[in-house]
Order: structure tokens, then sequence, then C-alpha cells
């Protein structure tokens, strides 16, 4: 076998399997099939369409949304985001949620 990721992903998805694999190279061959995947797992957040547009306009040069995504979150870390809000609760007169969705348009 070759040993490139890209030797073996070709082997593997080829329209030609060539000679016949033994149990270990087929063991061999699915263990790397696993992590591929798991390296590039992934997963599906749910977002209203006007917040995928919102998110669309940050991305910029090639940036992927997990970029974004942890770009955003890094220049508000919880800690700092937990701070603020406790500030607020203790600042602002407590209102509503109603009133907080309209004013959001939720």
């Amino acid at each position: 076998m070759g040993g490139g990721f890209g030797e073996v992903a070709v082997r593997i998805h080829g329209p030609a399997w060539g000679p016949a694999f033994s149990q270990i190279e087929e063991e061999t061959i699915h263990r790397i099939e696993l992590m591929i995947l798991m390296a590039m797992s992934t997963t599906t957040v749910p977002v209203k369409p006007e917040t995928l547009a919102r998110l669309r306009s940050y991305k910029v040069r090639g940036a992927t949304y997990d970029d974004v995504l942890n770009e955003l979150m890094d220049d508000h870390p919880p800690r700092e985001f937990l701070l603020e809000h406790l500030r607020r609760l203790k600042r602002e007169p407590r209102r509503p949620w109603s009133e907080i969705k309209k004013e959001l348009n939720l």
C-alpha cells in the first residue's frame, strides 16, 4: 500500500478495486475511513433564514462557517458575556419577555 491519504482515498473510492484485499487490508481500510470521517465530522445547527443571511455576511475570503463562529465566540468569551449580563441585570429594570421579544422582532 502507498501511504498518503490521497492514494488510499483513490484506491478505496476509485472505479476499480484491483486485486482482492486480505482481511487485514480490509480492516486497515475501514480504520482509515473511520479516521477520515472522525477528522471531518460536522453537525447541523438549525437557524432562521434571517440569521443565516446575517451569518453569511461575515464569511469573507473563503472562511468557513466554523471559522466565522469561532472568531465571533473568541471575540465574546463566555465569562465576559456572563459578566456583562450580570452588569445589565443590576443596572436595568426587569422587563417582561414579551416586551423584549417585540423589541428584537422575535
